[in-house]
């Protein structure tokens, strides 16, 4: 299943006006777009989120531990816009790791619309590979949307392959949220 391409397109723009603190734009653009294309916007951009979680937490699962300090750190990183740090691992907690959906989480509309595109756009420009601290947040969004769309076209059957190998390959990655 290939990120259909408007979406993607979207999405990214979306992403860089929030990264850039660009309200006014971003809620032009969200408006612009229309609420069905702008519902594919915020779930890519949960899967970013997950993505990004998941790599800054070493290759691993995300423990609370790390949800915690990604949450406080996404909170206490961002000037152009309010993130509360409950309301970032709420997020990721329950929405990203969690079972549940947006809505039940955060029953406001507005927060629940814009919410996982503030935090997808804090922590992808926060966590971004420590040893590649030169690569922009645009080419790490090019690497997480190639793994979303490989990840995608597997056969569930390679899962536990998968899983057996990533535990192998990550005995030597350091553990914990990056910066």
């Amino acid at each position: 299943m290939r990120i259909d391409p408007t979406t993607e397109r979207w999405t990214r723009d979306i992403l860089g006006h929030a990264i850039r603190g660009e309200l006014a734009e971003l809620d032009r653009l969200v408006n612009a777009i229309g609420d069905d294309r702008y519902v594919e916007c915020t779930a890519l951009s949960v899967a970013i989120a997950a993505y990004v979680a998941i790599d800054a937490a070493g290759m691993r699962w995300p423990s609370e531990a790390s949800l915690h300090e990604m949450a406080r750190h996404a909170a206490a990183s961002t000037t152009e816009f309010e993130l509360s740090k409950t309301s970032v691992f709420d997020f990721l907690s329950r929405v990203v790791f969690g079972a549940d959906m947006l809505d039940q989480v955060f029953p406001d509309l507005a927060t629940a619309a814009t919410l996982p595109v503030l935090v997808a756009a804090r922590i992808l420009a926060s966590f971004r590979p420590h040893h590649e601290r030169d690569q922009t947040w645009w080419d790490y969004l090019d690497i997480i949307e190639e793994a979303l769309e490989a990840a995608a076209s597997l056969d569930p059957s390679v899962l536990p392959a998968l899983m057996w190998q990533s535990r192998r390959s990550i005995k030597a990655l350091p553990r914990g949220p990056r910066r």
